[in-house]
């Protein structure tokens, strides 16, 4: 994006909430500070810390303001991913508790109910009724499943993955194997782009966004896969993987809690620990996850992983 895209515009209509911040501050008044959202052309939105304080001439008359900005942006995703992360560890372990004392007797309710349906005396209603639970215990042990993913330990066992071809063939395999034939799937990724990490996980991370995308889409619209490195304001560089689509979006105060275990909205099925087991992944890669989203547009989730340099081939003498 060019640096001149901005030049010649109001500040307050790449910087909202700085007409008001200058409001406060006046003419005479004291030094201001207070945090704001800022557009980019590109549409990436900043958080932006903002103090402002009035200039005055030699006389002492009062001709403008001194603005400072000071970009918080890493800042503050650092915090809602330490804040998550200790809200979902609390989470995961009574998940595990919970979880394996109801596997045991689930176990037992099972077995119990498969020697009642060999039994003589049991009739077709009675068979029926059996059915109907142990299609609800599997149900059940789904859940526990799930439950004890979500709360399993992170693998130490890392090796260099090259991601480019990783998210290719995700997204290859998903656009072969969805459902939905409305369902545009348009990729653009970056080459050699490299992470450390465990591939099996991160293959599931991508699947799990791809698939929450194409539900957001039942009457069809276009997912959008985009895999780059982006430079880091404090120094270095990380890679940046987005998804996008087009579906019903996701409300502001829903995306305060959407990665959190078993807050799901609209879905006919699912544990709604997709979007949880998917941030704990993450954090195990030592990255960031986040979601932006307008109800009727969209939603792009974006996953940021420290850049890994790949392996080098030793040199032939």
């Amino acid at each position: 994006v060019s640096r001149k895209a901005g030049l010649g515009q109001a500040l307050a209509s790449r910087v909202p909430g700085l007409s008001a911040l200058l409001d406060e501050v006046g003419l005479v008044g004291n030094v201001r500070r207070q945090e704001v959202d800022a557009m980019r052309p590109d549409g990436a939105v900043r958080r932006l810390g903002v103090s402002a304080m009035p200039l005055s001439d030699h006389t002492g008359h009062v001709i403008g303001r001194v603005i400072h900005f000071q970009d918080l942006t890493e800042l503050r995703r650092m915090e809602v991913a330490v804040q998550r992360s200790e809200r979902l560890a609390s989470i995961g372990r009574l998940a595990a508790g919970v979880a394996h004392e109801i596997r045991n007797p689930l176990a037992s309710i099972s077995g119990s109910v498969e020697i009642l349906r060999t039994l003589p005396e049991a009739d077709d209603d009675t068979k029926k009724l059996i059915d109907i639970t142990v299609r609800e215990v599997d149900r059940l042990n789904e859940l526990i499943t799930a439950m004890l993913d979500y709360a399993r330990p992170p693998n130490n066992e890392r090796s260099t993955i090259g991601l480019t071809e990783l998210v290719e063939e995700v997204c290859k395999a998903f656009r072969s194997g969805t459902r939905n034939k409305q369902l545009e799937l348009e990729l653009s990724v970056d080459p050699d782009i490299h992470v450390r990490g465990t591939a099996g996980q991160l293959r599931q991370v991508l699947w799990n966004l791809l698939r929450n995308a194409d539900e957001a889409m039942e009457g069809g619209g276009k997912i959008t896969v985009v895999l780059g490195a982006e430079e880091l304001t404090s120094g270095g560089r990380e890679a940046a993987l987005s998804v996008t689509d087009t579906g019903v979006g996701i409300s502001p105060a829903d995306q305060e809690h959407i990665f959190e275990p078993f807050f799901t909205k609209g879905k006919k099925a699912g544990t709604g620990l997709g979007l949880a087991t998917v941030a704990r992944a993450v954090e195990d890669h030592d990255g960031t996850i986040e979601v932006t989203s307008t109800p009727g547009r969209g939603t792009t989730f974006t996953l940021r992983l420290p850049l890994h340099a790949p392996p080098t081939s030793p040199a032939l003498s």
